[in-house]
């Protein structure tokens, strides 16, 4: 089949419309009828149309029935294909074709040609719209403006349909292989081929990974679940899938018939392949969605031809998401996380929330097929799965009711720096993430990757995104023939699949890849750079409070600590033969390691200050934290308020101490800020009779870090440095927009200053840092 088109002058093509754009139906007055079979019988093609649902066919950007990248990808097919092809007329080195997979496409995280004056710049990348060269070009008008043609005007649909991509879905982008892997760990067996459907459930592996459903489980698929035995129908649920929304929905039929009928079904909401929320016509400047579950209801009779509904409700399952380990070998641990995780998806029932007036003999029977007890149920009329509300969030643009965009600064001391090492060897560097862009911890170990005096590399990870960056440049580096060792937490929750999968891939290109000390997960953040210098090798560290993931590195607030001192590389270079080799370290010179006395040592610290309180000496503490639950640590912050200590705690979480207690805890402030970052730095100062100790640490004052996990606190040596993270705690202690005091009670209350303007910390840290960029 072709199209009468004129020949093109360049690239093999035309531009023009392709078939694919043409296969879909449209009314030409006498009922719907396929495009390409019209065109088909007024003679414009040179063959007859045949087998048409055998051919490619785009989506409409407006078709919320298709995923999001499927839009995306149609657009880019419809668009851009002329030229962004094998053969094209364009100098970008990206597929815009439909039919090349977009892991293969060079999109995501693609090379460019010209990044516009800014080397952070690619085709796509996932999370990050402003460094997107591609929504850039389709973004601006005039010569810049993608496609060139009719560039005057803008296609704002497009714009924040990628835009919506790239934000919403492509920071935890699967490619397909990865998909493959992650279920049946391997991309050359035959049931993990596209076209194989291992579970026989109809669909095929390449519709099972486009629309989020699991290729092992015949009964994870969308669609009406009624089951029958023989010819009756029987009230037997189909699986119900951790935390999906499901409708229950009771009919009756309205005639005879001696087909089997049932009287009641479960439909599944496709959350993952269509929007929670659909858009409403409406006025200019007005915004109006409808919940696509309340679409679904209205459509029931459409569904259920030949039956009455007589109800239909909403409920959502969670499923217990622990996987139990036999910890014996590395490699039982691998097997053991892997089948865990595949065993998940089919793990206990631990909570069912269900709409209130759902009738009391379903709900018995829901608690009996999921063996509930009461205290399991939630019953509710508002809204469920909160995480939805980030889709809409991006579908309004009214940038008057959004935060204003706070875009990430450069760590100063690395600009202007002939190469990141000198910067770091000019003196210790902190970051405060999100506030400092995470490029440059990025960057740190991607020079590494390629810098060809670097001869080894030694990191911890452990929440790898599935397109990390970082593991990207660790399998660079041990391609380079760099030594590369990895300790890669499998046991990270709910982020085990990733691990596993960069865990093999590191493997794969000879990097020395270990899973932790049996019984204790590693949580500490290091990582290691050897490197041979004019005057002898030289270690570079980076610690720090988060995880070595780009996305969170956009949301999370964090420290990073960059240094070359060698008693801090010596401590760290014990700390990773410990995780590598199983050996016993000597004594640290500057880190605190849990499980081996990183309590006593703040204890210790405690106690320091409550003995210069007793001297009648200055005497403070102040804490920031996750969660502080150990008994031990808040027994001996009661203590040291008794002494006479004034105590400053930041903790976001969990919170075990009650403060203000007279005679008890009265010199104890316990304050929690949650705002549009996420506080998850953890932050340690005591006075010390005024030689100040700061501290940061990956590990919160609990049990479970204390006492289960790997964890390091490292110390804040250079005078610079210490002011800027007491300015920080000082801000976060005066905030009175985001803040919330506890009571003695428990309770809390928000900060509030009637006599001056509100103070919101996270923007008063943004422009400290943005001020500092300008000066540098």
């Amino acid at each position: 089949m072709s199209f009468l088109t004129p020949s093109p002058a360049t690239g093999g093509y035309g531009l023009g419309f392709a078939a694919a754009q043409f296969n879909r139906d449209y009314d030409y007055g006498s009922g719907p009828t396929n495009q390409l079979a019209a065109l088909g019988q007024a003679g414009y093609f040179t063959s007859s149309a045949s087998n048409l649902h055998l051919l490619p066919a785009l989506a409409k950007a407006s078709d919320t029935n298709v995923s999001l990248e499927y839009r995306v990808r149609s657009y880019l097919a419809a668009n851009c294909a002329q030229c962004h092809r094998a053969g094209g007329t364009a100098a970008a080195l990206w597929d815009a074709r439909s039919s090349i997979p977009t892991d293969a496409a060079g999109l995501i995280n693609g090379p460019l040609r010209n990044d516009g004056g800014d080397s952070n710049n690619v085709v796509i990348k996932p999370g990050v719209p402003a460094n997107s060269m591609l929504l850039t070009r389709i973004s601006s008008p005039g010569s810049l403006r993608m496609p060139p043609i009719a560039s005057s005007l803008l296609d704002t649909q497009a714009i924040a349909l990628v835009s919506a991509w790239i934000t919403n879905d492509l920071p935890n982008y699967q490619t397909f292989p990865e998909w493959q892997l992650a279920h049946f760990g391997s991309t050359n067996d035959p049931v993990s081929a596209a076209t194989a459907d291992p579970d026989g459930d109809g669909a095929r592996n390449a519709l099972e990974y486009l629309t989020f459903t699991d290729p092992l489980q015949s009964t994870n698929y969308w669609s009406i679940g009624i089951q029958y035995s023989g010819s009756s129908p029987q009230i037997t649920f189909p699986h119900l899938a951790n935390r999906s929304l499901c409708l229950i929905v009771s009919v009756k039929p309205v005639a005879p018939s001696v087909l089997p009928h049932a009287t009641l079904t479960v439909v599944r909401i496709p959350g993952q392949v269509v929007p929670r929320f659909v858009a409403l016509p409406g006025p200019p400047g007005q915004h109006a969605f409808m919940l696509l579950e309340d679409v679904i209801r209205l459509q029931l009779p459409t569904l259920y031809t030949g039956y009455e509904i007589v109800s239909c409700h909403a409920i959502r399952v969670t499923r217990d998401a622990e996987i139990a380990l036999p910890r014996k070998t590395a490699a039982d641990l691998l097997t053991s996380v892997e089948a865990g995780v595949r065993e998940r998806r089919m793990g206990d029932a631990v909570r069912l929330q269900y709409d209130a007036d759902l009738p009391a003999p379903l709900l018995a029977m829901l608690v009996d097929e999921l063996e509930l007890s009461p205290d399991d149920l939630y019953a509710g009329t508002g809204f469920t799965a909160f995480s939805d509300l980030f889709q809409l969030y991006a579908a309004v643009d009214l940038p008057r009711l959004k935060d204003h965009v706070l875009p990430p600064r450069p760590v100063p001391a690395f600009e202007g720096a002939a190469d990141i090492w000198s910067a770091i060897r000019a003196g210790d560097v902190l970051a405060h993430h999100p506030y400092h862009s995470f490029d440059a911890v990025t960057r740190f170990v991607s020079d590494a990757a390629e810098d060809p005096r670097v001869l080894a590399i030694k990191m911890t990870l452990y929440r790898v995104s599935p397109t990390s960056p970082i593991a990207q440049a660790l399998t660079r580096a041990a391609e380079n023939g760099k030594e590369v060792a990895v300790m890669v937490e499998l046991q990270a929750r709910f982020d085990e699949e990733a691990n596993i999968r960069w865990a093999r891939a590191l493997e794969e290109v000879g990097a020395h890849v270990v899973y932790g000390l049996p019984g204790y997960k590693t949580h500490c953040k290091a990582c290691l750079v050897v490197r041979q210098e004019t005057d002898g090798i030289r270690r570079y560290c980076h610690l720090a409070t988060g995880n070595y993931n780009v996305r969170t590195g956009g949301i999370y607030g964090d420290f990073s600590l960059f240094t070359c001192r060698e008693s801090i590389g010596e401590d760290v270079t014990e700390l990773f033969n410990m995780l590598t080799g199983y050996t016993r370290p000597r004594r640290f010179r500057h880190l605190l390691m849990a499980p081996t006395g990183m309590r006593e040592a703040f204890q210790q610290r405690i106690r320091r200050e409550a003995e210069h309180a007793r001297r009648s000496e200055p005497a403070r503490i102040v804490a920031k934290m996750n969660s502080l639950v150990d008994r031990t640590l808040i027994e001996e912050l009661y203590a040291a308020s008794q002494a006479g200590v004034r105590i400053d705690l930041i903790v976001r979480g969990i919170c075990c101490l009650r403060p203000g207690i007279p005679g008890f805890s009265d010199r104890i402030r316990v304050i929690s800020i949650v705002d549009r970052y996420l506080e998850h730095a953890r932050a340690y100062y005591f006075h010390n009779g005024g030689h100040s100790e700061y501290w940061l640490a990956s590990a919160d004052w609990m049990p479970r870090n204390l006492d289960h996990r790997v964890e390091i606190a490292f110390p804040i040596l250079d005078p610079r440095l210490q002011s800027q993270i007491r300015e920080v705690l000082e801000i976060q202690l005066i905030d009175t927009s985001k803040a919330r005091e506890i009571q003695i009670d428990g309770s809390s209350i928000r900060v509030r200053a009637p006599e001056a303007p509100p103070l919101r910390s996270q923007e008063r840290l943004y422009g400290l840092v943005a001020a500092e960029s300008r000066t540098s």
